[in-house]
């Protein structure tokens, strides 16, 4: 699991049994899709430390508190498909960054719910429906 740790600390047993949860969500997609798709800089589960270290609360859902959070990436030519097609899964949260390649998704909340990242910000903006 360590393609989904940002770290080398050890993942604790909670969180990878969370972790799990994450790859039975992807592996369809990634059959689906048929190019390979990782966690981008391996930005699944981040300890509360890094996050602090990088200037950050400690309480992204990449620390796993709640259900976790995935930062999902594939090759360009591929992304907006991935984007969709996670949109349809399980994911209840699903944000889009094309100018950095990934998609951010999580099982935070009872929404389902998609964004479009600020390509300056970063912040978030309500997905229209035409990524």
């Amino acid at each position: 699991m360590s393609e989904l740790s940002i770290t080398d600390d050890p993942i604790p047993i909670s969180v990878a049994d969370k972790l799990l949860r994450h790859i039975r969500i992807i592996q369809p997609i990634r059959d689906r899709v048929g190019v390979p798709i990782s966690a981008s800089q391996h930005s699944g589960y981040r300890p509360v430390a890094y996050e602090l270290a990088q200037g950050r609360s400690g309480t992204s859902e990449h620390t796993f508190h709640g259900n976790g959070a995935v930062d999902w990436t594939c090759r360009k030519s591929h992304i907006a498909t991935l984007f969709d097609e996670l949109k349809k899964s399980e994911y209840r949260r699903v944000a889009f960054y094309p100018h950095m390649n990934f998609v951010h998704c999580d099982l935070k909340g009872t929404e389902k719910v998609s964004f479009i990242a600020d390509t300056v910000t970063n912040k978030w903006k309500r997905d229209n429906g035409d990524s």
